[in-house]
């Protein structure tokens, strides 16, 4: 027990590898894959990228012609009763008829200012952006199912480091009973090292209680049943090789917020020009057919067909409109002016972020240093305790600070590593490193 003691912190290794065989081991490939497999907010964001890749056509910024065709069957019965100049009359009851006609009709717009050009850019850019939504939404998923999964380390980790206090003051317990009965200590000990014993099992099942919730929203995140049950590895691993030079380039040039936002100030440009676009004429051709074809039993006559095309180059120029074109331009210039802002503000948020984030990542790299130093000295100290305790060297609670201190050390350890974790996923997440 001294040697667990002593590599308590390999023991939470032995702890989870124990559990491995019971349940399925996932790794962090397996439930990245699985999140933008199932994720919702990413089945969405494919969806409203497909869309803005389905509208970038020449047909939807107005480079092609229409073309529309129709046809007409009506039939009629009546009652007529005719009087002509010459004195002849013509009186029928019942009388039927029925015309049949059909057309097409093409129409094309040649010139509109070459407001098609700049929709069609604009189309384009629109595609492009949600290629860049779909990409921010994969490397959000991407962090936090990340998050999430050492997440679930650092928990499990920490039911191994309660399951080996536990182990420690069942020694405890034992060893103060043996020293009971034999009359070498009193009864308060024994019961002392009863309550011990009795609270780390209650922290360990409040433990189990915090671990079983950060499984759910692992499974959440991955979309499958929130039952599900698995283990994950033990290790997390640290990346100390960032730069702030290079974090900050890399960001500027590829953090997915701020490429959002230099597609919506395109965008926001070719609107405007747009409707400038809107003060040229638009001019049109149009091509036609149309067939008509007339039976009548009654009437002046009897029978009518028609066919023939009908063609023609039209235009139109909006003159006046109560200044609302006018009024257009002076918002999108504001639009275009607001856009602007907007991407420089967000440009300083992520230097700011990119700073606070590698600042936090650097004293949690320090503290992790010093933590391991901590938990080897208390490890240390942890195992000279019980060898005097046993010894009958020091008392109960000489032993139990120093087992409280082992335990808190190790814990303190795992969360210096997790916090320095994601600090690091923060970083790759704010540069664009995260999804390629």
């Amino acid at each position: 027990m001294i040697g667990r003691l002593k590599y308590l912190f390999l023991a939470i290794v032995v702890a989870t590898a124990s559990q491995l065989s019971a349940q399925e081991l996932l790794t962090l490939e397996q439930a990245i894959a699985t999140s933008l497999e199932n994720n919702f907010a990413v089945i969405i964001s494919k969806g409203n990228a497909q869309i803005a890749q389905n509208n970038r056509t020449r047909g939807n910024a107005g480079f092609l012609p229409t073309l529309n065709l129709n046809a007409s069957q009506s039939f009629t019965n009546q009652n007529v009763k005719q009087e002509f100049i010459g004195g002849t009359s013509n009186e029928r009851d019942g009388a039927t008829s029925d015309v049949f006609s059909a057309g097409a009709a093409l129409n094309w717009v040649i010139f509109d200012g070459v407001k098609m050009f700049y929709t069609y850019e604009k189309l384009n850019e629109l595609n492009r952006s949600g290629a860049a939504d779909l990409n921010r939404v994969l490397a959000e998923t991407v962090r936090d199912v990340t998050l999430a999964y050492y997440k679930v380390i650092l928990e499990q980790n920490r039911l191994a480091i309660l399951d080996s206090s536990i182990e420690l003051s069942s020694e405890r317990l034992g060893l103060a009973q043996s020293k009971y009965e034999v009359g070498k200590a009193a009864k308060l000990e024994y019961l002392t090292a009863q309550v011990d014993y009795n609270s780390d099992k209650s922290e360990r099942i409040q433990q189990q209680e915090t671990l079983n919730n950060n499984r759910i929203d692992l499974n959440q995140l991955m979309g499958i049943a929130l039952d599900n049950s698995f283990t994950v590895g033990n290790q997390v691993p640290i990346d100390s090789t960032l730069i702030l030079t290079d974090i900050m380039q890399l960001a500027l040039a590829n953090n997915d917020q701020l490429i959002l936002a230099q597609h919506s100030r395109l965008v926001s440009g070719l609107e405007m020009k747009e409707i400038n676009a809107e003060k040229f004429p638009v001019i049109g051709v149009n091509l036609g057919f149309n067939y008509s074809n007339l039976n009548s039993e009654a009437g002046f006559l009897l029978s009518n067909r028609t066919d023939g095309i009908t063609y023609g180059v039209g235009a139109t120029w909006s003159v006046f409109n109560g200044f609302n074109l006018q009024r257009r331009l002076q918002n999108a210039r504001i639009n275009v002016e607001i856009t602007d802002n907007l991407l420089n503000q967000l440009k300083i948020q992520i230097e700011s972020e990119v700073q606070q984030t590698y600042a936090n990542y650097r004293t949690n790299l320090q503290l992790l240093a010093l933590e391991r130093e901590n938990f080897a000295v208390a490890q240390e100290n942890a195992a000279i305790a019980l060898d005097r305790y046993r010894l009958g060297n020091s008392n109960a609670l000489e032993w139990r600070e120093a087992q409280n201190s082992a335990v808190s050390a190790a814990g303190r350890l795992i969360d210096a590593a997790y916090n320095t974790k994601i600090a690091e996923i923060n970083l790759k997440w704010l540069s664009g490193q995260l999804v390629n």
